[in-house]
């Protein structure tokens, strides 16, 4: 669960591509390295900089506060 516009909950091309979809929507979402962990990679370190990920994601519900 995230706030869909707050800073720093999810990575900016998963907010985009999220953006776009509809409840109960099944997307594979391929970000590159600028739109997922750019030059410093993930803090966890399992993902290299430089690198590009791929998300397969599910829209299970939609809110509006």
């Amino acid at each position: 669960r995230f706030v869909y516009g707050n800073e720093d909950q999810v990575l900016e091309g998963l907010e985009i591509a999220l953006s776009q979809m509809t409840r109960k929507e099944v997307a594979e979402i391929i970000l590159p390295s600028w739109l997922a962990f750019g030059s410093r990679g993930s803090a966890d370190g399992r993902v290299p900089p430089y690198t590009s990920v791929v998300y397969r994601v599910e829209v299970l519900e939609v809110s509006k506060f």
